[in-house]
């Protein structure tokens, strides 16, 4: 698809979650010629970890916003887990305190604060790219193909369509 998705339309956020991160790319996005796309793009390039994300760079803000959000984030951690079949301390490497399994302490609540704010920006714009392209698509005008039209090939016993070959009582002539 060739167009640049400038916001995500409200119908892509599901949860509290998504609507949060749906709001935050579409503030950056203002002030970008690319729109909602390059922010998506610098987001999967650096992550939360880059300090992009200016409301998730101090623990105390991370660790609230992991609280405010937890039931959901582990349910993505969880579908995560689930769909990989790796355990967390796998999935997140020298990021996870293993010694915190349950994510007690602010470095794994950190982590999984960071995690929920990227997956919900992959999901929810997964589902603008999904809209723009079903809207692309309607947009896009099928070729036509007049049935009525054909050209006989008498030397082969076969007949040829005719692709917006149109005769003065096709339907699709009338409308030229």
């Amino acid at each position: 698809m060739t167009d640049t998705i400038k916001r995500i339309p409200a119908d892509c956020a599901e949860t509290p979650l998504e609507r949060h991160v749906r709001r935050w790319i579409n503030t950056a996005a203002k002030e970008r010629e690319d729109g909602a796309a390059g922010v998506y793009k610098d987001l999967q390039h650096g992550g939360c970890q880059s300090g992009l994300v200016g409301h998730l760079i101090w623990y105390k803000d991370t660790v609230r916003f992991y609280r405010r959000h937890m039931r959901e984030i582990d349910g993505m951690l969880q579908e995560r887990v689930s769909d990989t079949g790796e355990s967390i301390g796998c999935l997140f490497g020298d990021n996870w305190d293993s010694e915190d399994p349950l994510a007690r302490d602010d470095f794994n609540q950190n982590c999984l604060a960071w995690f929920g704010f990227e997956e919900a920006a992959r999901i929810v714009y997964g589902r603008a790219e999904q809209e723009a392209a079903e809207r692309q698509e309607t947009r896009t005008p099928k070729p036509e193909t007049c049935v009525c039209v054909v050209r006989s090939l008498p030397d082969y016993g076969v007949m040829e369509f005719l692709p917006k070959a149109h005769h003065p009582g096709c339907p699709a002539y009338r409308s030229r």
